[in-house]
């Protein structure tokens, strides 16, 4: 049941065979409705669609009530509207004082939703700083190998790459 699976999350609190206080079980509560999935909490999470896992997931990791959260590829295998809110939702949880590290392979999700990127390649930092500084289309071409132009996104106006070609 996704209530038993978020009640992880207060394991380092409540140890292997302690009972849950009032509070654990508010706690709970409120990371289900922050991630949106309070309606789902006595379903099986085999029944969730992808979207709402990962929502599921993320309601797990607040009820640890950690001040940082270590994210590796969390929209991956979202359709695009849920990548989008689930990025949404891990930018309000920034924005709310939360420190988030994300493994994010999709260069125009790390233009529009990082603050800071580090740009890798073969397990090396090519280069590392605040997005809007550090993500240009000529680190990207060293980086990846492919062509990229600049575009401004018509909400934030952060300049995001779009990839066009493959660099021989």
């Amino acid at each position: 049941m996704v209530r038993e699976l978020i009640t992880f999350g207060r394991y380092p609190y409540t140890g292997a065979f302690a009972s849950l206080t009032k509070d654990d079980h508010r706690v709970i509560e409120d990371a289900a409705a922050a991630t949106q999935v309070l309606d789902y909490l006595d379903r099986p999470a085999t029944q969730l669609s992808g979207g709402q896992r990962q929502r599921m997931w993320i309601a797990m990791i607040l009820a640890q009530q950690s001040s940082i959260m270590l994210l590796d590829e969390p929209t991956t295998f979202l359709d695009p509207a849920n990548q989008l809110s689930i990025l949404d939702l891990v930018t309000d949880l920034n924005r709310e004082g939360r420190t988030i590290v994300m493994v994010v392979h999709d260069m125009v999700h790390a233009a529009k939703y990082s603050d800071h990127v580090v740009v890798m390649k073969n397990g090396e930092i090519l280069k590392s700083g605040p997005t809007e500084e550090t993500l240009n289309s000529d680190l990207i071409e060293r980086a990846f190998g492919i062509s990229t132009m600049m575009v401004a996104d018509p909400q934030t106006g952060r300049k995001l790459p779009l990839a066009y070609s493959v660099c021989h």
